[in-house]
């Protein structure tokens, strides 16, 4: 019980704001107009590619703390030659995000900057253990349902989750779409 009360207080320390602002961004770049998930429930009826509920942004929440955090502490951009890399990917990307209006590009592109700047920003021994267990716990809710889709050889009814109706008539690898 103690082991679980002190991961559950690390992932709401102020140093681990970053990954939930990360988890954040990774939610919304799923955040399809057809996904029935609880990430768009409540979701305005905008008739947009795109449906964000209020739960995809409850983790940027305790980013605001990470924020305050940086203020007070010495920024840095990391090594020289990976951010002259990434902003010549952002200068290349952008005009075909604006030209395409991908918008969940430039979501993914501004999670590249937000992964890299955290990496380089963020005390390693404290950031990591966090995501790791944060990982783990996805890999096996994940893992669970992909396992039992392929059992049964269809969907498990989990649309109210966001899980896609998957047709066994279709050729492929029996996979989630996400």
């Amino acid at each position: 019980l103690s082991s679980l009360l002190s991961l559950l207080s690390s992932l709401f320390s102020p140093l681990s704001s970053s990954l939930w602002l990360l988890l954040a961004l990774i939610l919304l770049t799923f955040a399809q107009a057809n996904n029935q998930g609880p990430l768009a429930w409540g979701a305005l009826p905008l008739n947009l590619p795109w449906r964000i509920g209020p739960l995809a942004l409850l983790p940027l929440l305790p980013a605001v703390n990470l924020m305050r955090q940086w203020r007070s502490q010495a920024w840095t951009w990391g090594d020289w030659r990976v951010s002259t890399a990434l902003v010549v990917l952002t200068a290349v990307s952008i005009p075909a995000i604006l030209h395409t209006q991908q918008w969940a590009s430039a979501i993914s592109l501004a999670l590249c900057w937000l992964i890299y700047l955290s990496l380089v920003n963020v005390p390693r021994d404290k950031a990591i253990r966090p995501l790791f267990w944060l990982l783990c716990l996805v890999i096996l809710i994940q893992g669970s349902v992909g396992i039992a889709q392929f059992i049964y050889q269809h969907d498990l009814g989990l649309t109210w989750f966001g899980e896609p109706a998957l047709n066994p008539q279709q050729p492929g690898i029996s996979v989630v779409y996400h």
